[in-house]
């Protein structure tokens, strides 16, 4: 089961920024029964940054094993940008076409 969803998502995109200007843009998620991982790294400066979060970030965080995926960090950042209006967020990743979905809702009236 993979079911991972933020009704606060302003911590995760205000993150992604940072983490967008010091990086090459490319960010690995990993998903973990206990945590979500951001990872980011650039070689001049030489350095690694992860991001870790746990499942209390999150308003339902149901992973059953691990799922990963590298994704375009200004292009996550965007979107959740362009979410911003929502209430919500969730997160799927398709392993095997290495994409993450991300799907924005209102509360439903």
């Amino acid at each position: 089961m993979f079911l991972v969803k933020l009704t606060e998502f302003e911590p995760l995109l205000d993150s992604t920024y940072f983490l967008a200007l010091y990086s090459n843009n490319n960010a690995h998620v990993k998903f973990t029964p206990g945590k979500l991982f951001l990872i980011v790294s650039n070689r001049f400066p030489n350095f690694i940054a992860t991001l870790q979060l746990s499942p209390r970030w999150f308003t339902n965080f149901s992973v059953d094993h691990v799922h990963s995926s590298k994704v375009s960090l200004e292009s996550f950042h965007d979107a959740m940008l362009d979410g911003g209006e929502f209430s919500t967020m969730s997160i799927h990743l398709l392993d095997k076409t290495n994409q993450m979905i991300l799907r924005f809702d209102t509360p439903s009236s």
